[in-house]
């Protein structure tokens, strides 16, 4: 009996163990080419709720999710509305005397620089500097990829010309404990695009989120969710105005008067009429099953939603489900996709190819992978974004931005030095200055040259015969206002740069073309684009520019100066200085020729003795500037 019971489990465990092969061959893997349509109908392999035979039917990729895909962009046109009343130094509220300002960017359409539709998704600004912080050693960069990164879109840096116009002229508003702000409203323009689709053809009632960015919790605030009640057909441009009621006064004084920072807003929902869905609904289904895509090209960013086939889900198979047989990785690196291929020279610095902006490379950005972008199993809700960037806008992603407002600025007693912050090779200075007073004092200087030929005016008047030659030195003082002069002469010929220890006057620099002048109004505004135009820098050093003003000094001599005389008659010359003393009440100048021999025909407690005098002559005036060090 215990042989039989030995011989059937023998034979039942040979029957347990066969080899791999034959396993393989009692359950052979089905390649989705194989499957039957009735098996396509049950399924929705990428989860945008249309099965699989539909879409083939349709023409669609079964493996990339259908959506309605909208495109938001903020226009390059908005305003700000500031109302504010006054309180008192003993904290006494006015709020009947109310005033307001309003900072409006409206552009006209016929300015080069103007930008119809304007804002990226945050994680395209982020792919962008990664890829320029490390691109000289690896294609592949990561970090952390947020949920609100691949929805929200951030208005670009306002134009420091435009946005340090608006911190010099209202900045002081903010700063000012006499002044009370009660509301901050903003107005802009969104435009809003249905991407063409077959499936597609509107969306509506759309629900936008806004937010700004509070440098005190170091987190994006929502300012207000805004629900546009209308149709938005496909492959049309459709704009629409959002007042934005109760803005913290912050995102004006904090983000947009000192780093030239304004608006995020997202797409939070809307409705779709053909699937009678909503996005939010769709969405939740598509990214339980699918790994987001996002590609980036100077011709567009688009999302795809990419479904790997049971275990084909490695960069490559999801490549050949997106881009069948239109990209490259050739030595463990993306090389092409569709039109872009990798053409950029090595570099060593960034600036060696910021000129470059037709030549580009292919960078991957992704979470924090165990193993490479090419080894790793992406899986749902995964997500990798591919860039393609040029030379030009790898050398201006920026590394760092040092902010800086100044109100009154002066020389004082005789020069004073500004730090601007601290500078790299690749970086740009952008500084914009607007007049405050004149101070100290000034001299009214005047001269006359007083003389008689003498001869006969008859038998009872002698004529007399004197030349004399007189100068006037009446010293005020100055408290007035100024402008600055488009010629750079006066208060801008009193301006320097210091680099480190070397200093440059700002008037030669702008001869020489190393710095850039622009006017915004009044305020001359200053850019230095190359700075080892000036001077050489090197990385390894700690490099600081700094604005150096200059107090005009002088000393001369106060009062009347009688610089010389002649003729027979000369000591008239003595009486003509005197009278003018007398008259323009002004001492006598101790200097003038042979004082000491006629100083004793007159009363000095009368004119009074001037003496040689010093004065100063310093300005104020209200700086604010923008350090951006971009990666090298």
């Amino acid at each position: 009996m215990n042989y039989i019971l030995l011989g059937l489990l023998l034979l039942s465990t040979a029957c347990s163990f066969k080899s791999p092969d034959k396993a393989n061959e009692s359950k052979p893997v089905t390649e989705y080419q194989e499957l039957k349509p009735e098996d396509l109908a049950k399924m929705d392999t990428d989860g945008d709720k249309l099965n699989d035979l539909e879409e083939k039917d349709r023409g669609l990729n079964p493996f990339v999710a259908d959506i309605p895909e909208l495109r938001v962009r903020f226009l390059q046109n908005y305003s700000m509305k500031v109302n504010w009343h006054v309180k008192t130094p003993d904290g006494v509220d006015h709020p009947d005397s109310t005033w307001d300002f309003t900072i409006d960017t409206r552009v006209g359409r016929n300015d080069p620089d103007f930008k119809y539709r304007v804002g990226e998704i945050l994680v395209r600004n982020k792919a962008f500097n990664e890829a320029a912080r490390i691109g000289k050693f690896s294609s592949h960069s990561w970090g952390e990829i947020k949920e609100s990164d691949l929805t929200r879109v951030i208005y670009p840096d306002v134009d420091t010309r435009f946005y340090e116009k608006y911190a010099l002229s209202t900045g002081k508003y903010f700063d000012n404990p006499s002044v009370v702000i009660d509301t901050v409203t903003v107005e802009l323009e969104n435009s809003v695009r249905l991407l063409p689709s077959s499936i597609y053809s509107s969306v509506k009632n759309l629900e936008l989120n806004f937010y700004y960015y509070n440098y005190e919790t170091e987190s994006y605030e929502l300012l207000e969710t805004k629900v546009i009640e209308r149709h938005f057909n496909r492959d049309i441009n459709e704009t629409f105005s959002v007042t934005l009621e109760n803005v913290p006064v912050d995102l004006i004084s904090q983000n947009y008067l000192k780093r030239g920072e304004f608006i995020v807003s997202e797409v939070k929902d809307f409705e779709i009429p053909e699937i009678e869905s909503k996005y939010s609904e769709l969405m939740k289904s598509v990214k339980n099953k699918t790994i987001q895509m996002v590609i980036n090209t100077p011709l567009e960013t688009r999302a795809m939603y990419v479904a790997p086939f049971k275990n084909k889900n490695r960069f490559v198979d999801l490549m050949d489900n997106v881009y069948p047989k239109q990209f490259k990785v050739e030595e463990d690196e993306l090389t092409k996709v569709g039109q872009f291929e990798n053409n950029l020279s090595d570099y060593t610095h960034l600036r060696e190819v910021k000129g470059e902006d037709k030549k580009g490379k292919w960078f991957i950005f992704t979470d924090r992978l165990a193993q490479t972008y090419l080894n790793h199993e992406f899986k749902p809700e995964d997500v990798v974004i591919l860039s393609y960037l040029t030379g030009k806008e790898l050398a201006e992603q920026s590394s760092e931005k040092v902010n800086a407002l100044r109100y009154s600025v002066s020389g004082n007693d005789d020069y004073e030095i500004y730090p601007l912050g601290n500078i790299s090779p690749n970086s740009v200075v952008d500084f914009q200055l607007y007049a405050g007073k004149r101070l100290g004092e000034k001299v009214d200087k005047k001269e006359d040259r007083p003389s008689s030929s003498g001869g006969s005016c008859g038998r009872n008047c002698t004529t007399w015969h004197y030349n004399c030659h007189i100068k006037f030195n009446k010293f005020m003082k100055r408290d007035e206002g100024f402008e600055f002069k488009k010629d750079l002469s006066e208060e801008l010929g009193q301006l320097s740069l210091i680099i480190n220890e070397d200093e440059f006057n700002l008037k030669k620099l702008i001869e020489e073309k190393k710095v850039e002048i622009y006017w915004v109004d009044k305020n001359p505004h200053f850019r230095i684009s190359d700075i080892s135009k000036i001077k050489e820098l090197f990385e390894a050093d700690e490099n600081v520019i700094s604005l150096k003003i200059t107090t005009f000094t002088e000393t001369t001599f106060e009062g009347v100066n009688l610089v010389s005389y002649s003729g027979r008659q000369s000591y008239g010359c003595m009486q003509l200085t005197a009278a003018a003393s007398f008259n323009m009440k002004i001492p006598v100048y101790e200097g003038s020729k042979d004082f000491n021999q006629w100083r004793h025909w007159y009363n000095w407690n009368v004119l009074g003795i001037g003496k040689n005098r010093t004065y100063k002559q310093p300005f104020t005036f209200d700086v604010s500037s923008i350090v951006n060090n971009y990666h090298n």
